[in-house]
């Protein structure tokens, strides 16, 4: 006579289920296009929402659409963002707390969030409530970025139209990951 544990419980569902009907949509980027990839598109912030099952807000931005007469309802990550605020998208945009910028624009010691892997998955590093990264280095090929991890993430600087809200960063952190670098780069060159 067996007992039923808590675990199988959890397999069959009922109160164990996600409650997921009320949630409000995907939080990520624009899809890669054209305007993005050259320049910039802005968009405003409408507002400020709460998706059940999340712990951060959501911010609602909505941007015209780039070939036809009608508006795009994007949901992004909130820090930093205020209703009413423009948030610019693209390889011009300016270093502003909110904005969403290609790594490669982005100045190394840059505290940034929602960072993408490849190009155009919208955003997959440094999602959670609180979670952040910091641009360490930039070389022509690769580009360092550090999560409070145990290790480095290296993204190839093609990949990249990574987006990022910054923040700030102060110097006593950057020098220790500087330092850090010179190690990891001293590691490579002797592979």
């Amino acid at each position: 006579m067996g007992r039923v544990i808590h675990v199988q419980r959890k397999g069959a569902g009922s109160v164990f289920k996600s409650h997921t009907h009320h949630r409000k949509g995907l939080a990520r980027f624009r899809s890669l296009d054209f305007g993005e990839r050259n320049g910039y598109l802005k968009g405003l912030a409408t507002e400020i929402i709460h998706d059940p099952g999340r712990g951060a807000p959501l911010a609602k931005v909505t941007f015209c659409h780039p070939f036809r007469y009608k508006k795009q309802n994007e949901l992004f990550v909130a820090e930093g963002i205020y209703t009413g605020q423009f948030v610019y998208c693209g390889k011009k945009a300016t270093l502003v707390v909110g904005n969403v910028l290609p790594l490669r624009s982005i100045p190394e010691g840059a505290v940034v969030c929602n960072v993408e892997h490849h190009v155009g998955d919208r955003g997959v590093f440094a999602r959670a409530s609180g979670d952040y990264a910091i641009v360490i280095s930039h070389n022509p090929d690769i580009c360092l970025v550090r999560e409070p991890l145990p290790f480095p993430v290296f993204f190839p600087v093609r990949f990249l139209k990574p987006c990022f809200h910054v923040l700030c960063v102060s110097r006593n952190i950057y020098i220790y990951i500087s330092n850090i670098i010179k190690k990891i780069h001293a590691l490579i060159s002797t592979f």
